[in-house]
């Protein structure tokens, strides 16, 4: 029997209050007194918020392209429906016998077969036949949403990914400007924000590129969506 993965969505990981180089935020420290003219408390709150969100990114970068992620969608959705199909031709006979031996298994303890611990938890949700009509529904929504996650995902490139990844580490940025604050960062070229994520972005634990025109975009995109016109 296989081991069960972890199907969690995100990591934990533990926030280095310090995740940041001292050279790197000495930096990033300077355009926002000089430049954007920020007040040494609002600096510091910012700067922290920076150092959580560089930390994040790296924890969800995305470097496999989504043709790979499409692919083993379409894998599961065959094969759940396989499953379905084989179910779908048990005989009345099948049934009964399936069900008398999984209440068994489920209620009685030390027994060759061990169920999962959700099971034994709760046994009773699944007993009578249960069982098996939980399972059908089950694998019918893992097809029908294995099938919707592959149509909306479009093979991309490496540059592609590196594109997306970029936007994410702006917009997470811009929001924790956002918190501080109270509005959206410039994004015009004589405006202090390009110059700082070109910096945050270009250190050599994020290495993503983070261009003027690709942050008026994200934070177009960001007004749009606080203005209830999504792009």
């Amino acid at each position: 029997m296989r081991a069960k993965p972890n199907f969690r969505l995100g990591k934990a990981y533990w926030q280095d209050p310090c995740f940041l180089p001292a050279d790197l935020t000495k930096e990033l420290r300077s355009i926002l007194s000089d430049k954007a003219k920020m007040e040494p408390e609002a600096v510091d709150t910012f700067m922290t918020c920076c150092n959580d969100d560089a930390q994040w990114i790296t924890q969800i970068l995305v470097s496999a392209p989504q043709a790979d992620t499409k692919a083993r969608m379409g894998k599961i959705a065959a094969q759940a429906d396989k499953l379905l199909e084989a179910m779908h031709s048990l005989s009345p006979e099948s049934i009964e016998e399936f069900g008398k031996q999984f209440d068994t298994l489920a209620l009685v303890r030390g027994l060759p077969v061990r169920l999962s611990a959700t099971t034994v938890r709760s046994p009773r949700a699944y007993i009578g036949g249960e069982f098996l009509g939980t399972t059908w529904d089950l694998l019918t929504d893992m097809v029908a949403v294995a099938k919707y996650v592959g149509d909306k995902l479009q093979p991309t490139s490496s540059d592609q990914v590196a594109s997306l990844n970029a936007d994410r580490l702006i917009r997470k940025v811009s929001k924790s400007y956002e918190f501080v604050a109270g509005k959206l960062p410039p994004y015009s070229k004589d405006t202090w924000f390009p110059l700082f994520m070109d910096r945050l972005a270009k250190w050599q634990g994020l290495r993503l590129s983070c261009g003027r025109a690709r942050i008026e975009k994200v934070i177009c995109a960001m007004r749009n969506e606080k203005a209830g016109h999504p792009a």
